[in-house]
């Protein structure tokens, strides 16, 4: 509550103005420091897109990609992903946690949904090499609850350990903040920049500015 009052009286009329597309350069910032710090990818605001939950992500992910292409998505799994990959008319198949016959997979590695499997080092390197056999094949990884941990270290992620800019890192503050914030983000590999402002750059941002300069500095004063 502090926080949202000094947003207020800092940014003014500010509020009132359009968000830049990826989001508020802050928050941004923000979250590209919190990710250098605590899951050890070396990545930039620029990378950092700002989106109100991940289920619009995915649909901008689909556009971004392309609708031509098949998505694989785990069985079991969480079945509301394939459901809003097919609203937006692109074919899915659900796969054994194997990514035979796709064109971009989507998984959470560090925290299966819903057997808790963390998936383990080899098979990771397996899905890295199999993305890089073909020019236009990715990873969608969604680490949507990574922050919580009973014991060690967060596992690295994909992205910290991709060499071929061929994992998309997905991540939300729906689960250590409350599901009613609707804020979430993705980091796209710097390959894919160009093609994000030339097809969605004309977007506007789907998250209020208030809610965004609120939590980046809720992050940058390391209450996150």
């Amino acid at each position: 509550a502090r926080l949202m009052r000094q947003t207020i009286l800092e940014q003014g009329t500010g509020l009132l103005r359009a968000m830049p597309p990826q989001g508020a350069p802050e928050l941004r910032r923000a979250i590209a420091a919190y990710l250098r710090q605590f899951r050890g990818m070396a990545v930039d605001a620029e990378q950092i897109i700002i989106g109100a939950g991940t289920e619009v992500l995915y649909s901008m992910l689909v556009q971004l990609l392309g609708r031509d292409k098949r998505y694989a998505v785990e069985d079991p799994g969480y079945g509301k992903i394939a459901r809003i990959y097919r609203s937006s008319q692109a074919e899915v198949v659900s796969v054994p946690l194997d990514a035979a016959g796709a064109d971009v997979v989507h998984i959470s590695p560090s925290h299966h949904y819903p057997t808790g499997i963390v998936m383990p080092i080899a098979r990771r390197q397996e899905l890295l090499h199999w993305a890089e056999r073909e020019p236009d094949r990715f990873i969608l990884e969604d680490d949507y609850d990574s922050e919580f941990r009973f014991v060690g270290r967060p596992i690295p992620t994909l992205f910290s350990v991709d060499e071929g800019g061929r994992v998309i890192y997905l991540n939300t503050f729906s689960k250590t903040i409350a599901p009613s914030i609707r804020i979430s983000y993705m980091v796209l590999p710097h390959r894919l920049l160009p093609a994000f402002r030339e097809k969605l750059g004309f977007y506007s941002s789907t998250v209020s500015g208030f809610e965004q300069y609120t939590l980046a500095r809720f992050m940058a004063e390391v209450y996150y």
